[in-house]
């Protein structure tokens, strides 16, 4: 009985505090150097004991039969939890229906579990061992496929249902008692197309945590359920309440590339599977601490490829903190992310916020990145005290400050604070805004020189294109065509592939015909004609398997 009232104080603790690296758990796979590689990192940058790593043997692969999932995995992770007193349980000899080893559970101690490049999906359990357990729900939601996160939430409880989603007794839970966090472990994971991309995952919550979160927010609405609409603009007022600039897509695409992708410090989008616009550009950037969220039914499938789903390819460009869906979970069972930005906004960490979040356990989810990063530790008063001029995130700082001046003080005040500033935290994006001042101000001469800059430079990086972009339409609209030209030169040359040709070759080409350079009209016409050609004959293409499948059908 002593025993359990330590455990019990020890978890009451976890509701008044934030989770110290010392009650973190970091889960390797001793068959994978990658895994190892990712684990013994991420003890080192966040101080985390060494003996707080556990390794266990499981496939170097993505997804696991439920057999393999509770042999490799399930049962070895609570036989070294409960032998390394993490969980203060009894073990069992016996094993229930689907394999998993019994015992008589008292509690843990554990802040979070963190999963370094172990498998993730579970491919359905056997009808046979559903059936020895009453499912927790009906028809398409009784669903044993899961994430093995997510069914490892479950270790310090026993006789779970094998289908449909279970409780989550952390949802919008802001301060967890005990008990609700004594039925669940948190678990996070640190995975990717690389350990490269895994690395930077660590590296840019540390930063973002120590700086503070620097840049924009980005609103991709445009998706088929009026119940997600509702959420993202509920994202967006979190947004604006906390003085960041925000761009709003309400259009059914998403962002195109010649929308503005400047320091996506907060994105929130949906609905397609793969990376689109300036995210398919492999190159692209987030600042560092960054948090997206892009709901789709599969984001977090394919994680190790770069392009294919979102939960990689979100891990490859430089994110701190994101979710994704290893299989179909149904839209009110992912993350919500008015809720989980509203949880970091109220000082919650990146894993907190995921599970205040969530409906739902032992279903499809999982959560990449550090869990501790707290991307508002530091305050926009602190930044503002400690700007940097060469740092190009510096001019985010500043724009965020005069957002917050606009809502007090009016638009010229705004106005004017930015133009003060400007030299200590020049950049593209700020030396635009001043410029839309000066022309909505009548002062078309000053718009013109406060951008001359940019006429000069000789390539820009893949999230500036948009920006970049906006500033030669704004030469258009000023009468300085062959200004815009100039930018717009450099940005079409270094289109990475066809979607941003499409973008940016047809308002090239007028311009260079108009100013000389006939030559590279031609070359640019020739691959806008080849593009073209190649997207009619995979529209033929399609068509025809569409017209071949409906006749295999009717036979």
């Amino acid at each position: 009985m002593r025993l359990h009232a330590l455990f019990a104080s020890f978890l009451l603790t976890l509701t008044l505090h934030a989770v110290e690296p010392q009650q973190v758990v970091v889960i390797a796979n001793s068959n994978d150097p990658d895994s190892l590689a990712i684990a013994e990192y991420y003890l080192a940058k966040r101080n985390i004991p060494e003996q707080n790593l556990i390794t266990i043997a499981t496939s170097k692969g993505e997804r696991l039969t439920c057999q393999e999932f509770v042999e490799q995995i399930f049962n070895p992770l609570r036989e070294k939890l409960v032998e390394k007193k993490w969980m203060n349980a009894v073990l069992s000899d016996d094993y229930d229906a689907a394999g998993r080893r019994k015992m008589v559970p008292m509690g843990h101690s554990i802040g979070y579990l963190v999963l370094c490049r172990l498998p993730y999906q579970v491919h359905g359990y056997e009808a046979g061992a559903v059936k020895a357990f009453s499912p927790n729900a009906t028809g398409a939601m009784a669903n044993s496929q899961a994430s093995v996160d997510s069914e490892l939430t479950y270790l310090p409880v026993v006789d779970t249902p094998l289908a449909g989603p279970g409780k989550n007794p952390l949802f919008q839970q802001k301060v967890p008692n005990y008990m609700q966090l004594g039925s669940v472990i948190k678990v996070a994971r640190l995975d990717g197309p690389s350990v490269a991309a895994v690395k930077r995952l660590i590296d840019s919550a540390l930063l973002g945590e120590a700086n503070g979160l620097k840049g924009r927010g980005y609103i991709d609405k445009g998706g088929p359920h009026k119940q997600g609409e509702g959420w993202l603009d509920q994202a967006t007022a979190q947004i604006e309440k906390l003085d960041y600039p925000v761009s709003i897509d309400t259009a059914k695409p998403r962002f195109g590339w010649t929308a503005r992708m400047d320091a996506p410090a907060i994105y929130f989008g949906w609905w397609t599977h793969t990376p689109d616009g300036p995210f398919s550009d492999q190159r692209f950037r987030f600042p560092a601490g960054a948090v997206a969220i892009h709901i789709s039914s599969f984001s977090g499938q394919h994680l190790r490829k770069p392009n294919t789903r979102w939960g990689g390819g979100l891990v490859e460009r430089g994110v701190a903190a994101t979710v994704g869906n290893v299989y179909e979970p149904y839209l009110q069972l992912t993350n919500q992310p008015q809720l989980y930005l509203g949880a970091l906004m109220d000082g919650m960490s990146a894993g907190d916020a995921a599970y205040y979040s969530l409906q739902g356990l032992s279903w499809m989810t999982i959560v990449l990145g550090d869990p501790l990063y707290q991307p508002f530790k530091v305050s926009l008063e602190e930044q503002l005290e400690n700007l940097d001029p060469t740092n190009e995130l510096s001019q985010y700082v500043v724009l965020r400050q005069a957002e917050k001046i606009r809502d007090a003080e009016g638009d010229d005040a705004a106005f004017e604070y930015l133009r003060r500033q400007y030299h200590h935290a020049p950049g593209l994006a700020i030396a635009y805004e001043i410029a839309l001042g000066w022309e909505k101000r009548f002062e078309r001469a000053k718009a013109v020189a406060q951008l001359d800059f940019v006429t000069q430079m000789t390539a820009f990086a893949p999230e500036n294109v948009g920006l970049a972009f906006q500033i030669s339409e704004l030469f258009v609209e000023m009468r300085e065509r062959e200004k815009a030209y100039q930018i717009l030169r450099v940005i079409a040359n270094d289109a990475p592939n066809r979607s941003a040709k499409l973008a940016f070759l047809p308002k090239a080409i007028p311009l260079a015909n108009q100013f000389g350079d006939r030559v590279l009209a031609k070359n640019w016409q020739s691959d806008l004609d080849a593009i073209k050609e190649q997207m009619r004959k995979e529209a033929e293409e399609r068509k025809a398997r569409r017209e071949a499948a409906k006749a295999a059908k009717k036979k």
